[in-house]
């Protein structure tokens, strides 16, 4: 694993734990609005971490084309 990958991966799991957590927790009308923005900014940072752990080029730009289609639906999700 590379050390730059470390980061991505600890941000996308808090992004992910905090939505399951506050869906679960929270009986309010917010809480699927924010498991969906807390979902696609998982998975636009756990795309990060893939890319930085490969080191095939040709792997990389796939992981940067589905990551970033992830990315376009942090705003959408509110």
């Amino acid at each position: 694993m590379n050390i730059h990958a470390l980061l991505p991966f600890i941000s996308s799991s808090v992004f992910l734990t905090a939505g399951l957590v506050i869906y679960i927790l929270n009986r309010e009308n917010i809480r699927k609005p924010f498991l969906r923005f807390c979902y696609f900014t998982f998975h636009w940072q756990f795309s990060w971490f893939l890319l930085f752990s490969t080191g095939n080029e040709s792997n990389a730009m796939l992981i940067t084309h589905i990551g970033y289609s992830g990315i376009i639906f942090i705003p959408a999700a509110f």
